[in-house]
């Protein structure tokens, strides 16, 4: 952590969030460089091409500074692309579109947004609502979401499991993109499952 004020004990004690910041080491020359500001830096995803980043992040302190954020590893410039409450941004096989969760307006609603963006900020909307969890299929056609796949282009959803007693987690597409693999969490016991689509 490099936050000057890591000594502080309102953060030792958990009471404020500390400052982070986004590194990119070259394996070969083991150089490293920091492509973003200090801020609450998190959920980090690199482009197909390995060119560029997304992440969600904030400035320290500011929530209206919050946002998505797209930077060329090589460049260390961030651009925002989507601003407001955003988390898990994740760029679709192509690198034409990113799928990210952002709170459903108003305020208190029981499900959050999945919403699709491209790449410089243009094109932005909601295909569906969900709880957790964005992860693209390998042909970049659907999106995963707690146990549903979405059609990117028109929304429509498949029902994967019963989402009572089930919470899907941490679930991903295998590579072929005819199963996917998750974990579930029911109270004390957990199980990693995979289901053919």
């Amino acid at each position: 952590f490099e936050d000057p004020n890591l000594s502080d004990p309102e953060i030792q004690r958990g009471h404020k969030a500390y400052s982070t910041a986004i590194y990119v080491i070259d394996v070969q020359t083991k150089k490293v460089s920091r492509i973003s500001p200090l801020g609450q830096n998190r959920w980090i995803s690199w482009s197909p091409d390995s060119r560029r980043l997304v992440y969600s992040g904030a400035e320290p302190g500011s929530a209206a500074k919050s946002g998505i954020y797209v930077v060329d590893a090589a460049e260390a410039k961030p651009h925002l692309v989507y601003s407001g409450r955003s988390v898990q941004p994740a760029w679709s096989p192509k690198g034409d579109l990113i799928a990210f969760i952002a709170p459903q307006p108003p305020p208190g609603g029981q499900e959050n947004d999945v919403v699709v963006i491209s790449p410089d900020g243009s094109q932005r909307r909601r295909i569906t609502g969900t709880w957790n969890l964005v992860a693209w299929s390998p042909d970049g056609k659907s999106v995963l979401t707690n146990s549903r796949i979405v059609n990117v282009a028109t929304g429509a959803a498949v029902q994967l499991v019963d989402p009572g007693p089930i919470v899907m987690l941490d679930a991903t597409f295998a590579p072929d993109g005819r199963s996917i693999i998750y974990r579930t969490s029911q109270q004390t016991n957990g199980t990693i499952s995979a289901i053919d689509v």
